[in-house]
């Protein structure tokens, strides 16, 4: 959680790289850990960076994959989170047609877990900051 935290605060202070590094971390430490609040906010937030990084399909995919995990879990999206997650779209939908999200987000709430985090493990951070 800490290092989610770490990571949230690099990327408002548009340390990308370093914010991708930590959220990454984040993910690693909450699987080992079965958190799967931990593991949601974790996607959620390396959709984030994805989407930053033009990088559309991979932050879709993990936007879904968590979105499925606050299902399994009860879970809901706080506001802020929701904002973000709503402005995300916007830019997404700029970039893509709805019928690719719309497959896209199929696709992410269907895969396994382990596919989802070789989804995060593909967020490059070379085209960042």
């Amino acid at each position: 959680m800490a290092l989610e935290i770490l990571g949230l605060i690099q990327r408002k202070q548009g340390n990308f790289d370093q914010a991708l590094k930590l959220l990454q971390e984040s993910l690693e430490i909450s699987v080992i850990q079965d958190n799967r609040q931990g593991i949601a906010n974790s996607f959620g937030a390396i959709a984030g960076l994805a989407i930053i990084n033009n990088q559309p399909i991979e932050g879709m995919t993990l936007f879904a994959t968590a979105q499925m995990i606050r299902e399994e879990i009860g879970a809901r999206m706080g506001n802020g989170d929701q904002n973000e997650y709503d402005e995300y779209l916007k830019i997404t939908r700029q970039k893509m047609g709805n019928e690719i999200i719309e497959r896209t987000w199929l696709y992410g709430y269907s895969i396994t877990l382990e596919q989802a985090i070789e989804v995060a493990k593909r967020v490059s951070p070379l085209k960042m900051g």
